[in-house]
Protein backbone atom coordinates (compact mmCIF):
# COMPACT_ATOMS: atom_id res chain seq x y z
CA UNK A 1 0.00 0.00 0.00
CA UNK A 2 2.81 2.41 0.91
CA UNK A 3 4.51 1.88 -2.46
CA UNK A 4 1.25 2.46 -4.35
CA UNK A 5 0.55 5.63 -2.36
CA UNK A 6 4.05 6.92 -3.10
CA UNK A 7 3.61 6.30 -6.83
CA UNK A 8 0.17 7.88 -6.79
CA UNK A 9 1.39 10.96 -4.94
CA UNK A 10 4.20 11.46 -7.43
CA UNK A 11 1.77 11.40 -10.36
CA UNK A 12 -0.60 13.76 -8.59
CA UNK A 13 2.22 16.24 -7.95
CA UNK A 14 3.53 16.04 -11.52
CA UNK A 15 0.09 16.59 -13.02
CA UNK A 16 -0.66 19.43 -10.62
CA UNK A 17 2.62 21.15 -11.53
CA UNK A 18 1.68 20.93 -15.21
CA UNK A 19 -1.97 21.96 -14.97
CA UNK A 20 -2.30 23.89 -11.72
CA UNK A 21 -5.67 22.17 -11.26
CA UNK A 22 -6.93 19.79 -8.52
CA UNK A 23 -6.65 16.11 -9.42
CA UNK A 24 -9.66 13.80 -9.11
CA UNK A 25 -9.53 10.10 -8.23
CA UNK A 26 -10.38 8.92 -11.76
CA UNK A 27 -7.75 11.19 -13.34
CA UNK A 28 -5.16 10.00 -10.82
CA UNK A 29 -6.00 6.37 -11.54
CA UNK A 30 -5.50 6.92 -15.28
CA UNK A 31 -2.28 8.88 -14.80
CA UNK A 32 -0.69 6.28 -12.54
CA UNK A 33 -2.12 3.39 -14.62
CA UNK A 34 -2.99 1.57 -11.42
CA UNK A 35 -5.22 -1.50 -11.56
CA UNK A 36 -7.36 -0.54 -8.60
CA UNK A 37 -10.83 0.92 -8.26
CA UNK A 38 -11.58 4.63 -7.99
CA UNK A 39 -12.86 3.91 -4.49
CA UNK A 40 -9.44 2.54 -3.53
CA UNK A 41 -7.82 5.67 -4.98
CA UNK A 42 -10.16 7.79 -2.84
CA UNK A 43 -9.08 5.79 0.22
CA UNK A 44 -5.44 6.44 -0.68
CA UNK A 45 -6.28 10.13 -1.06
CA UNK A 46 -7.92 10.20 2.38
CA UNK A 47 -4.89 8.53 3.92
CA UNK A 48 -2.55 11.07 2.31
CA UNK A 49 -4.75 13.93 3.51
CA UNK A 50 -4.48 12.56 7.04
CA UNK A 51 -0.68 12.51 6.60
CA UNK A 52 -0.60 16.15 5.47
CA UNK A 53 0.38 15.35 1.88
CA UNK A 54 -2.82 16.38 0.06
CA UNK A 55 -5.49 19.05 0.44
CA UNK A 56 -9.13 19.24 -0.70
CA UNK A 57 -10.85 22.63 -0.80
CA UNK A 58 -14.37 21.13 -0.64
CA UNK A 59 -15.99 17.69 -0.71
CA UNK A 60 -16.68 17.56 -4.46
CA UNK A 61 -13.28 18.84 -5.64
CA UNK A 62 -10.05 17.04 -6.48
CA UNK A 63 -6.89 17.12 -4.41
CA UNK A 64 -3.78 19.25 -4.56
CA UNK A 65 -0.38 18.58 -2.95
CA UNK A 66 0.51 20.45 0.23
CA UNK A 67 3.66 22.50 0.62
CA UNK A 68 5.05 19.66 2.74
CA UNK A 69 4.57 17.21 -0.15
CA UNK A 70 6.04 19.64 -2.70
CA UNK A 71 9.12 20.21 -0.55
CA UNK A 72 9.74 16.47 -0.35
CA UNK A 73 9.24 16.17 -4.11
CA UNK A 74 11.76 18.90 -4.96
CA UNK A 75 14.33 17.48 -2.54
CA UNK A 76 13.99 14.13 -4.30
CA UNK A 77 14.17 15.66 -7.78
CA UNK A 78 17.29 17.76 -7.12
CA UNK A 79 20.52 16.08 -8.26
CA UNK A 80 23.54 18.08 -7.09
CA UNK A 81 25.86 16.10 -9.39
CA UNK A 82 23.94 17.00 -12.54
CA UNK A 83 25.22 20.09 -14.34
CA UNK A 84 22.76 21.92 -16.59
CA UNK A 85 23.94 23.52 -19.84
CA UNK A 86 22.55 26.69 -21.46
CA UNK A 87 23.52 28.10 -24.84
CA UNK A 88 23.61 31.72 -23.69
CA UNK A 89 21.93 34.27 -21.41
CA UNK A 90 18.96 34.53 -23.76
CA UNK A 91 18.32 30.85 -23.05
CA UNK A 92 18.31 31.67 -19.33
CA UNK A 93 15.96 34.58 -19.85
CA UNK A 94 13.54 32.28 -21.66
CA UNK A 95 13.65 29.84 -18.73
CA UNK A 96 12.96 32.64 -16.25
CA UNK A 97 9.89 33.71 -18.22
CA UNK A 98 8.69 30.14 -18.74
CA UNK A 99 8.95 29.24 -15.05
CA UNK A 100 8.02 32.63 -13.56
CA UNK A 101 11.12 32.50 -11.39
CA UNK A 102 14.13 34.60 -10.47
CA UNK A 103 17.42 33.41 -11.98
CA UNK A 104 20.80 34.54 -10.67
CA UNK A 105 24.10 33.58 -12.28
CA UNK A 106 27.57 34.00 -10.80
CA UNK A 107 30.33 33.71 -13.37
CA UNK A 108 33.08 31.96 -11.47
CA UNK A 109 36.80 32.18 -11.39
CA UNK A 110 38.56 28.98 -10.36
CA UNK A 111 41.02 30.17 -7.75
CA UNK A 112 42.24 27.87 -5.00
CA UNK A 113 44.27 28.92 -2.00
CA UNK A 114 47.61 27.18 -2.53
CA UNK A 115 49.86 28.72 0.09
CA UNK A 116 49.95 31.01 3.14
CA UNK A 117 53.27 32.76 3.80
CA UNK A 118 54.15 34.50 7.07
CA UNK A 119 56.70 37.29 6.61
CA UNK A 120 58.35 37.74 9.99
CA UNK A 121 55.03 38.14 11.81
CA UNK A 122 54.51 41.43 9.97
CA UNK A 123 52.14 40.41 7.18
CA UNK A 124 50.64 37.36 5.53
CA UNK A 125 50.63 36.57 1.82
CA UNK A 126 47.81 34.34 0.61
CA UNK A 127 48.66 32.87 -2.78
CA UNK A 128 45.78 31.80 -5.05
CA UNK A 129 46.07 29.88 -8.32
CA UNK A 130 43.60 29.37 -11.16
CA UNK A 131 44.92 26.25 -12.88
CA UNK A 132 42.42 26.44 -15.74
CA UNK A 133 43.65 29.90 -16.73
CA UNK A 134 47.28 29.49 -15.60
CA UNK A 135 46.82 32.54 -13.40
CA UNK A 136 48.12 33.39 -9.92
CA UNK A 137 47.19 36.22 -7.57
CA UNK A 138 48.22 37.22 -4.07
CA UNK A 139 46.37 38.85 -1.21
CA UNK A 140 48.35 40.64 1.50
CA UNK A 141 46.98 40.90 5.06
CA UNK A 142 48.29 42.40 8.29
CA UNK A 143 49.68 39.59 10.45
CA UNK A 144 47.61 38.32 13.34
CA UNK A 145 48.18 34.90 14.85
CA UNK A 146 44.46 33.87 14.84
CA UNK A 147 44.16 34.98 11.21
CA UNK A 148 47.28 33.00 10.32
CA UNK A 149 45.84 29.84 11.87
CA UNK A 150 42.46 30.45 10.17
CA UNK A 151 44.06 30.93 6.74
CA UNK A 152 46.26 27.83 7.11
CA UNK A 153 43.14 25.70 7.58
CA UNK A 154 41.77 26.95 4.24
CA UNK A 155 44.72 25.88 2.05
CA UNK A 156 43.50 23.72 -0.82
CA UNK A 157 39.95 25.12 -0.76
CA UNK A 158 38.28 26.87 -3.70
CA UNK A 159 37.70 30.59 -3.41
CA UNK A 160 33.89 30.30 -3.45
CA UNK A 161 34.04 27.71 -0.62
CA UNK A 162 36.38 29.95 1.37
CA UNK A 163 33.95 32.85 0.91
CA UNK A 164 31.02 30.70 2.04
CA UNK A 165 32.88 29.49 5.13
CA UNK A 166 34.16 32.96 6.04
CA UNK A 167 30.61 34.32 5.71
CA UNK A 168 29.26 31.63 8.05
CA UNK A 169 31.81 32.47 10.77
CA UNK A 170 31.35 36.23 10.13
CA UNK A 171 35.00 36.81 9.20
CA UNK A 172 33.96 40.02 7.45
CA UNK A 173 37.37 41.69 7.28
CA UNK A 174 38.84 38.54 5.77
CA UNK A 175 35.97 38.43 3.25
CA UNK A 176 36.60 42.02 2.17
CA UNK A 177 40.26 41.24 1.59
CA UNK A 178 39.24 38.78 -1.13
CA UNK A 179 37.36 41.41 -3.17
CA UNK A 180 40.31 41.89 -5.51
CA UNK A 181 39.91 38.31 -6.68
CA UNK A 182 36.20 38.67 -7.45
CA UNK A 183 36.30 40.22 -10.89
CA UNK A 184 33.76 37.84 -12.41
CA UNK A 185 30.32 39.31 -12.65
CA UNK A 186 26.80 38.46 -11.52
CA UNK A 187 23.65 38.75 -13.61
CA UNK A 188 20.02 38.30 -12.63
CA UNK A 189 16.79 37.79 -14.54
CA UNK A 190 13.12 37.89 -13.53
CA UNK A 191 13.58 40.05 -10.44
CA UNK A 192 9.83 40.84 -10.51
CA UNK A 193 9.16 37.27 -9.35
CA UNK A 194 10.70 38.00 -5.94
CA UNK A 195 9.19 41.50 -5.58
CA UNK A 196 6.84 40.18 -2.88
CA UNK A 197 9.91 39.75 -0.62
CA UNK A 198 9.83 43.52 -0.06
CA UNK A 199 6.74 43.29 2.15
CA UNK A 200 8.77 42.92 5.36
CA UNK A 201 12.24 43.80 6.62
CA UNK A 202 13.64 40.26 6.48
CA UNK A 203 12.34 39.78 2.95
CA UNK A 204 13.70 43.17 1.92
CA UNK A 205 17.20 42.23 3.07
CA UNK A 206 16.90 38.93 1.22
CA UNK A 207 15.64 40.66 -1.93
CA UNK A 208 18.73 42.87 -2.13
CA UNK A 209 21.02 40.02 -1.13
CA UNK A 210 19.67 38.11 -4.13
CA UNK A 211 19.67 40.97 -6.60
CA UNK A 212 23.27 41.92 -5.72
CA UNK A 213 24.55 38.35 -5.89
CA UNK A 214 25.59 38.39 -2.23
CA UNK A 215 23.49 35.30 -1.55
CA UNK A 216 26.15 33.16 -3.22
CA UNK A 217 28.52 33.95 -0.35
CA UNK A 218 26.52 31.83 2.07
CA UNK A 219 24.55 29.22 0.10
CA UNK A 220 26.13 25.98 -1.06
CA UNK A 221 24.68 23.82 -3.80
CA UNK A 222 21.33 22.48 -2.62
CA UNK A 223 17.60 23.08 -2.18
CA UNK A 224 16.33 25.75 0.23
CA UNK A 225 12.86 26.51 1.56
CA UNK A 226 11.42 28.68 4.34
CA UNK A 227 14.41 28.20 6.62
CA UNK A 228 15.89 31.06 4.54
CA UNK A 229 13.27 32.14 1.99
CA UNK A 230 9.63 33.20 2.47
CA UNK A 231 7.01 30.52 2.99
CA UNK A 232 5.81 28.98 -0.27
CA UNK A 233 9.10 29.49 -2.15
CA UNK A 234 11.82 27.08 -3.22
CA UNK A 235 15.38 27.94 -4.23
CA UNK A 236 17.83 25.71 -6.08
CA UNK A 237 21.56 26.46 -6.08
CA UNK A 238 23.77 24.47 -8.43
CA UNK A 239 26.65 24.60 -10.89
CA UNK A 240 25.94 24.93 -14.61
CA UNK A 241 27.51 25.92 -17.92
CA UNK A 242 26.43 29.03 -19.81
CA UNK A 243 27.95 29.48 -23.29
CA UNK A 244 30.58 26.93 -22.30
CA UNK A 245 31.63 28.79 -19.14
CA UNK A 246 31.18 27.24 -15.72
CA UNK A 247 28.89 29.25 -13.45
CA UNK A 248 27.04 29.00 -10.17
CA UNK A 249 23.30 29.38 -10.68
CA UNK A 250 20.32 30.06 -8.46
CA UNK A 251 16.61 29.65 -9.25
CA UNK A 252 14.05 31.08 -6.84
CA UNK A 253 10.29 30.85 -7.30
CA UNK A 254 7.06 29.47 -5.95
CA UNK A 255 6.80 25.84 -4.89
CA UNK A 256 3.97 25.21 -7.35
CA UNK A 257 6.04 26.02 -10.48
CA UNK A 258 7.32 23.12 -12.58
CA UNK A 259 11.13 23.20 -12.44
CA UNK A 260 11.58 19.74 -13.98
CA UNK A 261 13.12 21.14 -17.17
CA UNK A 262 16.04 22.72 -15.28
CA UNK A 263 16.71 19.89 -12.85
Amino acid sequence: MIKKKTILLKYVIQEYLKSGEPIGSQSAKELAQMKVSSATIRNYFKSMMDEGLLLQSHASSGRIPTHFALKSYWREMFDSDKIACFENCLDLEAKSKQLDCFVGVLFLNHFKLTEVQNHENLFLVLRFADVERSEEQEVVLRYRAPLHRFAEELVGMRLEDIKSFASQVQANEFLRSLDSLLEKHFIFLGVKHIASFLQNSHGERLFFELSRGEIFNRLRNGVYFDEIFPKGYVTFVREAFVAGEKVKMLYCGKLECDYSSIL
